[in-house]
């Protein structure tokens, strides 16, 4: 093995990870004002808030790797969703396991 790729390796390993230390204050503050927005639907702030808020501050990988709970959890518990709206899209099919949307499928099953 090359050992210039193996300290490249331990090097960024070694590099704080996005989700590292981030409190849910944080996330809390910078969340609050892309939900206060009126002009954007409880739908739309659901689907669109990972990617206008959170993964162009942060990087793009699952949100419970913030230690914060599910991205689900995390907004109920905040107030930002009510947890019997996010049941009802669970009964529905519209949201999995852990909150994340069903992808829909094609052709017959």
């Amino acid at each position: 093995s090359d050992p210039e790729l193996s300290t490249a390796a331990i090097a960024e390993a070694a590099l704080p990870k996005p989700w590292e230390g981030v409190s849910e204050e944080e996330l809390v503050e910078a969340i609050r004002p892309y939900y206060a927005n009126k002009s954007i639907s409880a739908a739309n702030k659901r689907k669109y808030m990972l990617t206008k808020v959170i993964r162009p501050r942060y990087g793009s990988f699952p949100f419970d790797k913030f230690g914060h709970g599910t991205l689900v959890e995390f907004l109920e518990r905040n107030g930002f969703e009510e947890v019997e709206h996010m049941d009802k899209l669970k009964r529905q099919g519209v949201l999995g396991r852990g909150g994340k949307r069903k992808r829909k499928r094609d052709g017959n099953a």
